[in-house]
């Protein structure tokens, strides 16, 4: 049974999945929009989590596709996104983004190609497949105690969709 439903992103953060495709940035949409791509149509979402292929060219591409649309007022410079671990909120810049350029628990050269997609007023979206978002979900959920909750709710929402 086909669990993934369409997604329909506001407009501000859509701007930044149009800009990263224009600049052929590699990138997976994971968190609450993952989630609900994913069939949990009772996942509350509070901004749009996207996780960059941090290698080189790609970050590089990644800041240029922000520049064009955020008019140079970017909070953080290029070199943030070649390195691991970073958590760059876009907030400041009235877009409910977060960029992540690193993900416990899962590889983005292993995850990109199981990668699920869909269409949003012509442009592709490309989510993280079931399986990795588990693995990032299960690893979150021992880290991060204070999240303990809602990581155990979305575990247990994907280890049902994959019969675990």
């Amino acid at each position: 049974m086909d669990r993934e439903h369409t997604i329909d992103i506001p407009q501000m953060e859509f701007s930044v999945i149009v800009s990263l495709n224009r600049h052929r940035v590699r990138y997976l949409i994971i968190g609450g929009y993952a989630m609900l791509f994913h069939g949990d149509e009772e996942r509350n979402i509070n901004d749009l989590d996207i996780w960059i292929d941090n290698e080189r060219e790609n970050a590089k591409a990644c800041f240029n596709a922000l520049t064009s649309i955020m008019s140079g007022h970017l909070n953080f410079q290029p070199n943030d996104l070649f390195k691991e671990g970073r958590k760059i909120d876009l907030k400041k810049s009235h877009y409910d983004v977060e960029l992540f350029t690193s993900m416990d628990g899962a590889k983005f050269g292993e995850s990109f190609p199981r990668c699920k997609t869909c269409v949003q007023d012509g442009e592709s979206l490309y989510f993280i497949g079931v399986q990795d978002l588990l693995c990032i979900k299960r690893l979150a959920y021992e880290i991060c105690h204070e999240r303990r909750d809602k990581e155990g709710k979305d575990i247990a929402f994907l280890a049902r969709i994959l019969n675990l």
